[in-house]
């Protein structure tokens, strides 16, 4: 089942990953490395390849660090979010999860640690899909629905208490972590859609 995403979704996904730009020197210096342009231009200085891999690089960085702007914003500001917006906080849980997925799924294989093997698989069937569904970006699930408040403050806790226990208490490789904290973050997700969906039926039903 592929998670509907909304601003909350995304907003945890932003708070997981900017938790371990903070704390975790291994995330650092893998994203550090994802922008060091001097090891493309020994490939190809001048050529289309080169160009291209300019290119992608700067609209990764664009939509992630929209991406994440973005969701704070809107997890702080009411109202439904506009294109451009959706558009950003989209392609950034696209490029992350894609990112973290392989990079958590290689740690897992490298270290034979097979019994978290779901976690990346998870992240980068989720990546696959919406790439697939990238050429028709409006048919990607998004709820506009404002997250409630007390939702977001129980997520925050959640998410904090379970990134303590994997990076501070387990020392778990940061793309493991990241991968755990995603599923989380849809979970609770989902879990607080079909309370919702059930106080509401429950309130309208004779």
């Amino acid at each position: 089942m592929i998670p509907t995403y909304n601003e909350l979704s995304i907003f945890l996904i932003s708070v997981v990953f900017l938790l371990l730009l903070i704390f975790d020197v291994g995330c650092r210096n893998d994203v550090l490395s994802f922008y060091q342009f001097a090891k493309l231009s020994r490939l190809a200085i001048g050529s289309k390849e080169f160009g291209c891999a300019v290119i992608i690089l700067s609209a990764v960085s664009f939509f992630a660090l929209f991406g994440i702007i973005l969701s704070f914003y809107h997890i702080m500001v009411p109202g439904k979010k506009d294109g451009f917006s959706e558009l950003c906080m989209k392609c950034f849980a696209l490029i992350i999860t894609g990112f973290t997925g392989i990079k958590c799924g290689l740690y897992v294989l490298e270290t034979e640690l097979y019994k978290f093997i779901i976690f990346p698989v998870w992240n980068i069937l989720l990546s696959i899909f919406f790439i697939y569904a990238a050429a028709l970006v409006d048919e990607i699930p998004f709820d506009h629905t404002d997250a409630k408040l007390s939702n977001i403050i129980f997520s925050l806790i959640f998410i904090f208490i379970i990134f303590c226990l994997l990076h501070f208490v387990l020392q778990m490789n940061w793309a493991l972590t990241f991968s755990i904290g995603v599923s989380c973050s849809f979970s609770l997700n989902r879990t607080f859609l079909k309370t919702q969906a059930l106080l509401k039926n429950d309130f309208f039903s004779p």
